[in-house]
């Protein structure tokens, strides 16, 4: 997330935290024509600093790092392929963060992707637990029923639509799962208990009951 690029940043010795937050909220980035119209808030920037292995000076002007990143960002998102997921490329962006943090096997990216996208389509509610690790400011490894009553815009367990911004900064394959979604019916997907990062995916509630019983998530 932003505010973990933030600590990084500050832990490295790149930039204060105050510097960071100074640029990403307040610095006019005029050539990044995807940064037009965004709020001026510490969201701004989130998703937009792309994920990749840097080499930089010691001596580096902060914003050159920004300006850096950016640039990968842009560079990544001129190649991408044609978008068929009826999204414009904000909203591709905001989705594609849902899918990097739900996803740990990239060749599913693109079934999870088509799962939202079909949530979407019906105006179910995405109920994606990363966006409630967000909303809390904080990764879990379980996310309780009580946190699910977190009133916040990104709690997408009560509210339906997107995110207001991305959740996190978004790789490629997350990127590519979006624009070319896989062409499925699957409306719900749990992670496997065995240690892959694998999921089960289900067309129907009762198929989802089902497999989430057979895996010990229910009773």
């Amino acid at each position: 997330t932003i505010w973990q690029i933030a600590e990084l940043m500050e832990k490295e010795k790149i930039m204060t935290q105050d510097k960071f937050w100074n640029l990403a909220i307040e610095e006019d980035f005029p050539q990044f024509d995807f940064l037009n119209g965004l709020n001026k808030g510490k969201h701004r920037m989130e998703g937009y600093l792309f994920p990749e292995t840097y080499y930089i000076s010691e001596t580096e002007n902060p914003k050159k790092i920004f300006e850096i990143m950016l640039t990968q960002y842009q560079t990544v998102r001129d190649r991408l392929p044609e978008n068929k997921s009826g999204l414009n490329e904000r909203e591709a962006l905001i989705l594609a963060s849902l899918v990097e943090a739900e996803s740990m096997a990239s060749k599913e990216r693109p079934v999870i992707a088509s799962v939202f996208l079909n949530r979407l389509e019906l105006n179910m509610r995405l109920e994606c637990d990363a966006t409630i690790q967000y909303a809390l400011g904080k990764r879990k490894e379980i996310v309780l029923y009580s946190d699910l009553e977190i009133d916040s815009p990104y709690n997408t367990y009560r509210r339906t639509g997107l995110t207001p911004t991305p959740i996190c900064a978004t790789g490629e394959s997350a990127l590519r799962a979006v624009y070319q979604p896989e062409d499925t019916e699957y409306l719900f997907f749990f992670a496997k208990n065995d240690g892959t990062g694998e999921h089960i995916f289900n067309k129907t509630y009762a198929e989802h009951e089902r497999q989430m019983r057979d895996w010990g998530y229910r009773q």
